[in-house]
């Protein structure tokens, strides 16, 4: 059970939620969204005054990148700090004689909202940015006394409900060759290795393969306000193969595109234009003919990177073995103190 704390004297107040990491199953288009459903919980040791408490939840993302409009154009740093959504519960309002008592116990306050299915993922320690999620509740205290302040970070994960199991890109280039590019799985994780294969058909005499060169690129884009900004892309891996079989009437070869682990070498993609991170497979076939022309076949294709693979939907039996949500057992305890479901008191309402 994820808990934050904090301790003021007299006061402990904590946040508990079901889970940290909420889930999104589906595309934005599709999904049905999920419900974050948690606990704030007060600990008065000694008789304490309170103005109010709130808790609010905040999904912000923070913008520093390097934009580059065009091809052509200088490179400009870009910062913007943007809200993405807001949800507040008034737990205590403001009395109008002031202040409210509190007795010593421990009272809790339910809390439960509802994640719309568009929202977009969470984006941690990134070089251009981040997108995060947090609760924060406050205690409001009388004149002179510091407020009492706690946050609780929040995660939100999307997983795809169908993934493909080949990938496969072919065409016609003109009169000199056909081609096909095929990836299996192109839902790959960090630290997973990655097998492409090419078939060449030629369809001049003579013709030869120089190299094959292929990059792994991370594109992040945000949007602002109705405007796209595109950061600077970045090469992840790069590999140039200078021994392609070219015998027989199809050329083949399996090229091996290892995925880095680290989280700060290759992030997963996402599929909010919020904060969207992508990734291709870039190839460049680079030929020569007969009489010593070289020619450039340039091509690229899409893969997924994710952070675990999810295969599909949970289960009912997997449903079934979890253990029902229960708002009453939301105290906290451990973190605060063994205390009885009979310390627990009923918080007071301003009339």
């Amino acid at each position: 059970m994820p808990l934050s704390l904090h301790s003021f004297q007299s006061l402990h107040i904590a946040i508990t939620t079901e889970t940290s990491t909420l889930t999104l199953w589906g595309t934005p288009e599709e999904s049905v969204g999920c419900v974050l459903r948690g606990c704030v919980v007060l600990r008065v040791k000694q008789p304490t005054r309170l103005k109010g408490l709130t808790l609010r939840l905040t999904a912000k993302a923070k913008i520093h990148c390097i934009e580059r409009p065009s091809l052509y154009a200088y490179p400009r740093h870009y910062k913007k700090h943007v809200s993405i959504l807001s949800h507040e519960w008034l737990f205590l309002t403001s009395n109008p004689n002031g202040v409210e008592q509190f007795l010593p116990g421990t009272y809790r306050y339910p809390f439960e909202w509802a994640i719309p299915g568009n929202a977009p993922e969470s984006v941690n320690d990134h070089l251009d940015g981040s997108l995060s999620y947090k609760l924060k509740a406050v205690a409001q205290r009388p004149h002179f006394h510091s407020n009492t302040t706690v946050y609780h970070p929040l995660t939100v994960v999307r997983y795809a409900v169908d993934t493909p199991l080949v990938a496969c890109m072919g065409s016609r280039w003109e009169d000199t060759m056909e081609y096909n590019v095929s990836i299996v799985h192109p839902h790959v994780c960090r630290g997973d290795t990655m097998f492409v294969l090419f078939v060449l058909r030629p369809l001049q005499l003579g013709l030869k393969v120089r190299h094959l060169t292929w990059f792994l690129k991370e594109y992040t884009s945000f949007r602002v306000h109705g405007r796209t900004v595109h950061a600077e892309s970045r090469v992840i891996r790069f590999n140039r193969d200078h021994q392609f079989p070219c015998l027989g009437r199809l050329w083949e070869k399996t090229q091996t595109v290892p995925i880095p682990r680290s989280s700060h070498a290759v992030r997963c993609d996402t599929v909010s234009d919020v904060f969207k991170i992508e990734h291709k497979l870039k190839y460049v076939v680079s030929l020569v003919d007969q009489q010593g022309r070289m020619m450039e076949l340039r091509s690229s294709i899409a893969i997924v990177i994710v952070d675990e693979k999810q295969e599909g939907l949970p289960t009912y039996e997997h449903a079934l073995g979890t253990m029902l949500y229960r708002p009453e057992r939301q105290t906290g305890r451990g973190m605060m103190g063994d205390f009885s479901e009979e310390e627990c008191v009923e918080p007071p309402l301003y009339a």
